[in-house]
């Protein structure tokens, strides 16, 4: 057998690697021809080209010649077809191999026609690349696509996102602020294995979360996302902030149009709606933070949507900061707070740790790891909670 007949026989082995350059991202590293005889004891040939292979493909890919699967990504307005093989695709992704097989592939005029509604048409297209070629170029990614491709190769079963992890730089947060609501809603829907990359954003939106509750897009916010949200003990912000947030937000979800400080005009359906809309999130702010001032200037509309039992629970605090509330919706009083905001937004007295103050049983708690010589004492005025004997605990292992 001469030398051009056993190239023309020989085989390709693909050995799967991860090399990452200036070029990109690569999972395949090494492309070699097999011969199927035993060369001389003097000639041993290997011929590389694999650079030319996954040109081919990348043409095969962007051309869509004889393709026999149409993929149709994204939805509403923002729907895109891509020409695919199924060869290629099931040979690449056991997800595919699945989906396309007979039992499940839909054909019309003898292709096949997947829908996948839920991946971005810029994200599948992405995939596409990595699917004919192996490569996906992180460096030219923004970090919201890189999240959206993360849910993408998971769903997919590609098994790939522990190195896109790896290789992206999340610690660095500045993605975040690319649209933090559109990270909030990706990450909150984010399981294993992706639940420290879920808790790095979660924290860093919680750290930020005035800026964040004061878009205009926090207002379309799905209620669990924001009872989630407000269930957290470290958002950074003044929860009169939080609750003028959460009104809001309630007269966004109704059909009729509303005006929180025009309540006179309400009717006793708005009030209803309003009550309905809330009654799962406002227990969950800390009535006990909020200025009485500022309780007063809406007491109508708060006696009208609140349960009775919290609403006299507040009064009678205002009233009187040494009583314990009896309500089982008031055991919480304080939301935590850093200790970067606690020395220096001069509006809070003494900081026991970060925890919260809680009342449980008519016992009054106190949970923590430090103090703050820093912050001012405790005024006698009806707008501090007062302390007459503590305890200090020291915590040397925090679970």
């Amino acid at each position: 057998m001469d030398n051009s007949n056993a190239i023309a026989q020989s085989t390709m082995c693909m050995h799967l690697g991860a090399v990452h350059d200036d070029a990109g991202f690569l999972l395949y590293n090494d492309i070699k021809l097999i011969y199927p005889f035993k060369p001389s004891r003097k000639k041993k040939m290997s011929i590389r080209y694999f650079e030319e292979l996954l040109k081919d493909f990348e043409k095969l890919r962007s051309s869509g010649d004889n393709y026999d699967v149409i993929i149709e990504a994204g939805e509403n307005v923002n729907i895109k077809q891509f020409h695919a093989h199924s060869l290629i695709l099931t040979l690449r992704s056991t997800y595919f191999k699945t989906a396309l097989s007979n039992g499940w592939a839909h054909k019309v005029n003898g292709k096949i026609i997947f829908k996948k509604p839920n991946i971005n048409p810029d994200v599948m297209e992405i995939l596409l690349k990595y699917i004919y070629t192996g490569i996906i170029d992180l460096d030219n990614l923004s970090g919201l696509k890189v999240l959206n491709l993360l849910i993408a190769t998971d769903e997919l079963d590609f098994r790939i996102s522990d190195r896109i992890i790896k290789y992206y730089d999340f610690e660095s947060k500045s993605f975040i602020k690319e649209d933090p609501y559109e990270v909030l809603h990706i990450v909150f829907h984010l399981n294993d294995p992706f639940t420290s990359l879920k808790d790095v954003c979660l924290h860093s939106i919680c750290e930020n979360s005035e800026m964040f509750f004061k878009l205009p897009k926090f207002l379309t916010v799905d209620k669990p996302i924001l009872k989630y949200l407000l269930q957290r003990d470290d958002l950074v912000i003044k929860e009169y902030i939080i609750l003028d947030f959460l009104l809001e937000w309630g007269m966004a979800q109704m059909s009729n149009t509303v005006n929180i400080n025009n309540i006179s005009n309400w009717t006793t359906n708005d009030y209803n709606k309003m009550r309905e809309i809330l009654q799962e999130l406002l227990p969950l702010i800390r009535w006990f933070q909020i200025p009485s001032a500022l309780f007063h200037n809406n007491r109508q509309l708060y006696k009208m949507i609140l349960p009775e039992a919290l609403f006299d629970d507040i009064i009678n605090f205002y009233n009187n900061p040494r009583i314990i509330p009896n309500s089982s919706n008031s055991g919480i009083i304080a939301r935590c707070l850093p200790k970067k905001s606690d020395s220096t937004n001069n509006s809070y007295g003494p900081v026991f740790g970060n925890r919260d103050l809680a009342i449980k049983n008519n016992v009054i708690i106190s949970e923590g790891f430090n103090s703050y010589p820093e912050a001012k004492p405790f005024v006698n005025s009806q707008q501090e909670l007062f302390i007459e004997d503590y305890e200090v605990f020291k915590v040397d292992n925090l679970m």
